[in-house]
């Protein structure tokens, strides 16, 4: 195998059809059918099926788009990296964040590193927890943000400022909107829309045994789908303070959970991590924000 077979493969699978794909990339349809063939034949097993209208990945070409997708993003990645050896003022540092309020922390040294270095540029990925530090175990990231105390002996981490407190975001019709705070008791019996995020570390501290009890219609990533489901009805929403507009004319009003949850956020990073300059600079950027209290593991 080697990198124009995969970027060959890709662009057949983001498109959909080896005649787009040829042009995305601006090579000839036989030079691209011939390299995906070579690389059927080096993986020996088919990677598309070929259908009248294009083409449709196999589950082995399912496991293709994810390998070759990585080995593509690291090795530009590299490339960037080495780029910048010979220019101090140009740099690209890579984060993998997630969905919360102190997430303003991180873009404030964003800002003031970019400051410093205007050529600086920044490649943001957004997932859960896992999903993120499983990009950076792979080399796709320089740092990830997590809210759940990352394992000393694997990762390197500070403490960022700033709390993440738990709550339940609803329609301001729904009878559970009149309490100032909601209880265990309150979210028994009713649908609930939950991040996976939380599934990790603080729903089981929270609703201890009840967990398993619970009614979940819908479980996610991200939270903007999740709003949409609350606006349509099909849930009550068990989330981060301060990520949606709440009051006024947009209907939905947020309640703090009872006995208070409240979520710490982490940069983290690989031990004996070997970072690009532009990197390295950011996390001074990050200490330099988060004071001498922070705890860095």
């Amino acid at each position: 195998m080697d990198l124009r077979q995969m970027r060959y493969f890709l662009a057949i699978a983001r498109e959909g059809n080896f005649t787009r794909a040829a042009a995305r990339i601006h090579v000839s349809q036989p030079a691209l059918s011939k390299q995906v063939q070579d690389l059927e034949e080096e993986t020996g097993t088919p990677l598309f099926y070929r259908r009248s209208h294009g083409v449709e990945l196999t589950a082995a070409g399912r496991l293709m788009l994810k390998r070759a997708s990585d080995i593509v993003e690291l090795v530009r990645k590299t490339e960037e990296e080495f780029n910048s050896l010979s220019d101090s003022e140009q740099g690209d540092i890579y984060i993998g964040i997630g969905e919360a309020e102190t997430n303003r922390g991180i873009f404030r040294c964003m800002k003031r590193l970019r400051e410093r270095h205007p050529r600086f540029r920044f490649h943001l990925s957004t997932g859960n927890s896992e999903e993120l530090l499983g990009r950076m175990d792979r080399g796709l990231l320089d740092f990830a943000v997590g809210f759940v105390m990352p394992d000393p002996a694997k990762y390197d981490s500070i403490e960022l400022g700033g709390r993440e407190p738990w709550g339940v975001l609803m329609r301001e019709e729904d009878a559970l909107a009149s309490k100032a705070s909601v209880t265990r008791d309150d979210l028994r019996d009713l649908p609930l829309i939950l991040s996976r995020e939380g599934f990790r570390d603080d729903y089981p501290k929270w609703f201890g045994k009840k967990l398993a009890s619970l009614t979940v219609v819908a479980d996610l990533d991200l939270a903007y789908g999740a709003k949409q489901m609350v606006e349509e009805g099909l849930g009550y929403l068990v989330t981060f303070d301060r990520l949606f507009e709440t009051g006024g004319t947009t209907g939905l009003v947020f309640r703090p959970l009872d006995p208070p949850l409240v979520c710490r956020s982490y940069l983290i990073w690989p031990k004996s991590e070997m970072f690009s300059a532009a990197a390295g600079l950011f996390l001074e950027a990050c200490r330099e924000a988060a004071g001498p209290e922070t705890r860095e593991a």
